[in-house]
């Protein structure tokens, strides 16, 4: 977000954001993997990475690179903490359901 004179312009609100093709890794053709590998003995660092991913190219199919969800503009590290708080608070209600716990869940105390 920028602040222009007194007013708020959103930024980024409608940029789609990427994620890159992942391995998936239940549906690898684990027989073609191993056969593509090069011998430990003929290998140095490099020939050990640039055979292991190519022998997961050929062998294990990627998932689409795709949209996860769009990005929120008021969306913070303060509010993702203060959801995890809520959660755990009330997942201790929910396992001992006494007053104390009922108190400290910070949706029904109002601190959320």
């Amino acid at each position: 977000m920028l602040v222009a004179g007194s007013c708020w312009i959103l930024q980024g609100r409608n940029t789609p954001v990427r994620t890159i093709a992942k391995f998936k890794m239940q549906q690898a053709n684990w027989e073609l993997f191993t056969r593509l590998l090069v011998p430990p003995s003929q290998v140095n660092l490099q020939t050990l990475t640039s055979s292991i991913l190519n022998a997961a190219e050929a062998s294990i199919p990627r998932s689409k690179p795709g949209n996860i969800r769009k990005m929120v503009p008021w969306w913070s590290p303060e509010i993702k903490e203060k959801i995890l708080l809520k959660k755990r608070a009330l997942n201790r209600f929910r396992r001992h359901p006494t007053m104390e716990n009922l108190i400290e869940d910070p949706s029904v105390a109002g601190g959320y």
